[in-house]
């Protein structure tokens, strides 16, 4: 019967956020939320966004050249793109990846170039002590690792147990060195790291509401009342790990949101509340229909007291 009568079904039309609901799959509270903060054109733009199929990954220089790795990947017989971050690739038709030998001897990082840009645009040096304070599966961590030779002084954290020996056995599959994984919750604070570190990454829990163009199952499983319990949480966890920093370090804070309220809201508040604190850059929102990546926020702040 619904076949038969298909051609007489009558959808939202017009500029509405029940047009973008019906014909986009997504929840209204979402449509509303975005026409709101972004108006309907962006919305529908990003919205409509269809994600790469391919899987997003980095190549890992601390166990292979690029001219290894490329021949690799063609005696597999995969087709890949090389992205616009030195080392990243989308790779088509892997599957059943943590079992392919690329991945088990530690040569790729199923990593986002959104993610990659995060530690880029953190500019770190040589020698630095690292803390990373919501590492787990430690990716950012192991990527900083790897621009910088191993020779980062590295301390990871995470609330859970399973998750620590997650980032552990990351850590040991890609050959990161100099690491130590410890389980911690990040919002109550250790007066022992006090201004310890040279720089602090923030990686927070989030609403995850830049991946749904690739994981439609977060806009689902997401609810609006989320957001506001997610940026309470962010706010306590960035003002307790800045307290970890040296004058004069840096502390990046990320998230894979789009949410005014989990990204510039919140780091624009944390420093209205914390003077030592300022902008080294102007903070960036990566957008999936614009940046043809996962949508990120990256904001890389000093402590210059």
């Amino acid at each position: 019967a619904l076949v038969r009568g298909i051609h007489d079904i009558t959808y939202p039309q017009g500029d509405t956020a029940e047009a973008l609901s019906v014909s986009y799959s997504y929840p209204l509270w979402i449509c509303e939320k975005f026409i709101g903060d972004f108006g309907f054109a962006f919305t529908k733009a990003l919205l409509s966004y269809k994600a790469d199929k391919g899987t997003a990954v980095r190549m890992n220089t601390l166990r292979i050249d690029t001219d290894t790795f490329i021949q690799a990947l063609d005696s597999l017989g995969l087709h890949y793109t090389t992205g616009s971050i030195a080392h990243a690739y989308i790779i088509d038709g892997l599957s059943d990846i943590e079992n392919m030998d690329i991945y088990q001897k530690g040569w790729i990082a199923v990593q986002s170039p959104s993610a990659m840009r995060a530690v880029l645009e953190t500019d770190m040096r040589q020698g630095i002590r690292l803390l990373d304070c919501c590492a787990a599966p430690g990716g950012k961590s192991a990527y900083a690792a790897a621009l910088y030779d191993n020779t980062l002084d590295i301390t990871a954290w995470d609330i859970h147990a399973h998750r620590t020996d997650m980032t552990e056995k990351n850590f040991a599959r890609l050959g990161v060195k100099n690491a130590i994984i410890q389980m911690h919750d990040a919002s109550v604070f250790d007066p022992k790291f006090a201004e310890h570190f040279d720089v602090v990454i923030v990686d927070a829990p989030c609403s995850a509401m830049g991946l749904m163009a690739k994981s439609p199952d977060i806009r689902y499983a997401r609810k609006s009342e989320d957001i506001a319990d997610l940026s309470k949480k962010q706010h306590e966890i960035l003002s307790t790990c800045a307290r970890y920093l040296k004058t004069g370090g840096t502390l990046a804070y990320y998230t894979c949101s789009i949410n005014k309220e989990e990204n510039q809201q919140l780091t624009d508040r944390f420093i209205n509340e914390n003077r030592g604190f300022a902008y080294k850059k102007t903070p960036i929102t990566l957008y999936p229909h614009t940046d043809h990546s996962d949508g990120f926020y990256i904001a890389v702040m000093t402590r210059n007291r």
